[in-house]
């Protein structure tokens, strides 16, 4: 008897974790769709960051109101930071990058086809990736971290709740109205991916990886500085 209960607690726990990539998949999808579509149909000058800033800002609060009760991520460099937190394991964490990865690759590919071949479908790409990469990994390092600490902060607590969709959609908001003629303002490594690939650009995808993950491990330990993790002692 006891192995049928515990047979079906696997279940379960397989099937949430089904609907946490799913829900990674749809909300990064979304995110890449909205925000780069949103990026290719304007042409970027110095002065319209704004709309495409808006544009991922909006979408993200959008997405952590209706995921954020499954899964909140839509960004592997969050993904390492809940792991190396703990919060999720190692394995779990590279199931969610390819949800991720596969989110974004299938909304590029549809902003390809919509937008056509001379659409740049939201590239990443500031004066510092291709003048500075080192700058540029700095500064995605820095937005990166300013994002992933809210999501910290704000997601983890159920005060918040009502709130952190707007906080977290602000932080990612900032991050490109800042960002956006330096770097694009990426702070996701698959909002990168998927552009590139379709307009087969891979050559700066590295900034894309070490700038975001870098912030991410740093927001991680400052973190647990302000929030330490509770040690459980048998005294």
């Amino acid at each position: 008897m006891s192995a049928k209960v515990v047979n079906y607690q696997k279940f379960i726990n397989s099937s949430n974790f089904q609907k946490k990539l799913f829900a990674e998949f749809i909300g990064t999808f979304l995110l890449v769709f909205i925000g780069c579509g949103t990026a290719g149909i304007i042409a970027v000058r110095d002065d319209n960051y704004l709309a495409i800033a808006i544009a991922f800002g909006l979408i993200l609060a959008v997405l952590v109101y209706m995921f954020g009760n499954i899964s909140a991520a839509f960004n592997p460099a969050v993904s390492l930071a809940m792991a190396v937190d703990g919060q999720i394991s190692a394995s779990d964490m590279i199931m969610l990058w390819v949800a991720q990865i596969a989110g974004a690759l299938a909304a590029a590919g549809l902003l390809a086809y919509l937008l056509g071949a001379t659409s740049n479908i939201g590239q990443s790409i500031g004066k510092f990736t291709t003048e500075a990469p080192w700058k540029a990994v700095t500064v995605e390092a820095i937005i990166t971290f300013i994002l992933t600490i809210v999501i910290l902060l704000v997601g983890g607590n159920k005060k918040y709740a009502m709130v952190a969709g707007l906080a977290i959609g602000f932080a990612l908001l900032l991050g490109v109205l800042f960002a956006g003629a330096l770097t694009g303002g990426s702070m996701n490594p698959a909002r990168s991916l998927g552009p590139f690939v379709f307009r087969q650009n891979l050559q700066y995808m590295w900034i894309y990886i070490v700038g975001p993950f870098l912030g991410a491990l740093i927001a991680v330990f400052i973190y647990r500085y302000f929030v330490p993790k509770k040690i459980v002692t048998c005294i």
